[in-house]
This record gives structure tokens, C-alpha cells and sequence, in this order.
């Protein structure tokens, strides 16, 4: 890597750290870019060269959980929801002391406790459901796109719920791939 991407690289780093330490400080609602940059050192014009928001800073990670179910999907399993499953287990068996959430976020308690980010995470989980169900039809791995629109929320719901509820993956892939749900209360 050359020194110029490994500057940015850095700095990058670096505004995530401020911005993170700052949210903590005094709230997401009361950080502005403006607070972060200047806690950074650098223009505020310089920040929305690297993020083009200030929740973008919190969802740094957010494609590359998206991006390895994709990878899942290339390797077109048949059928998809046996194979997603042990997938996603042999998934979570790679960290067992990160949770999904740490995966995502540097800070998931700030997400949970942030009403923005809780909105910024339903859009996050939209846009999941509407690639994999796209990747669903483009490789022929579903039928019709209604079809393919409801695998892709099955998918994406195993990682969802673990965020929402701070659970393990697997309990609730266990929970999903029960014959029945357990009784509502």
C-alpha cells in the first residue's frame, strides 16, 4: 500500500475513533461533523471527503457482512435456505466472542440507543433484502422475484433479529429452523 492511501487509511481511522469518543461524550443527536472534524484536525469539508454523513461514520462496516452473503450466493447452494444455514453457522463459529452487531458497528449499544440510527439501521436492512434478492434471481437461485423477495428476507431476518435482540446467530437460527414457532405471550 502506498504512503498516500495508508495517510487516508489512518486519518479514516482516526474520525471514526473522534466521532465514536465524541457520540459517547455527549450523544450522537448533540455531535455535529463540524465537532468531529475539528476533533480530527481537519476542514469540514475535508470530513464529507471521507463520509458523506454523519451516520456513515457509524455504518462504516455495514457491506461487508452484505458483501460475504453475496459471496454465499455466488456459490450458488441448492437449495439456498439448508445451505444459508450452515453457512451461517460456520459464520458465527469464526468470532464466537463478537456478536453480529460488533461485526456491523464499532458501537452497536449507540445504534440500539440512537432513535437516527435505529431508522439509519431498518435502511440497512432494506437494502440487504433487495441485493440478495436480486442476486436470488440474477443466478437463477429462486423462481420469480416474490419468491426470491422472500428468501432474501428469511436471509437477512437470522441477522437482523441477532442485532435487534442482541442474541447469538445461531439461537436464532435454532429459533427459525424450528418446525413451530414457540407460543406468542
Amino acid at each position: 500500500m502506498g504512503k498516500r492511501l495508508e495517510n487516508k487509511r489512518r486519518k479514516r481511522l482516526e474520525i471514526i475513533t473522534n466521532a465514536l469518543r465524541l457520540f459517547q461524550e455527549r450523544g450522537y443527536e448533540q455531535v455535529s461533523t463540524a465537532d468531529i472534524a475539528t476533533a480530527s484536525h481537519i476542514a469540514k469539508k475535508t470530513f464529507y471527503q471521507y463520509f458523506p454523513t454523519k451516520d456513515a461514520v457509524v455504518f462504516d462496516r455495514e457491506g461487508a457482512l452484505l458483501a460475504q452473503l453475496v459471496a454465499f450466493l455466488q456459490t450458488r447452494p441448492a437449495p439456498v435456505w439448508p445451505a444459508y444455514v450452515a453457512w451461517v453457522r460456520r459464520w458465527a463459529q469464526q468470532d464466537t466472542h463478537a456478536s453480529v452487531a460488533h461485526v456491523l458497528f464499532a458501537n452497536p449499544e449507540l445504534v440500539r440507543a440512537t432513535p437516527a440510527l435505529q431508522t439509519r439501521l431498518l435502511v440497512m436492512w432494506a437494502g440487504y433484502e433487495r441485493v440478495l434478492a436480486q442476486y436470488l434471481r440474477r443466478l437463477d437461485l429462486c423462481p420469480d422475484p416474490v419468491t426470491a423477495q422472500l428468501l432474501a428476507g428469511r436471509l437477512v431476518t437470522v441477522f437482523r433479529v441477532a442485532v435487534d435482540q442482541n442474541l447469538a446467530v445461531t439461537g436464532v437460527l435454532d429459533r427459525l429452523t424450528q418446525k413451530t414457532f414457540p407460543p406468542v405471550v
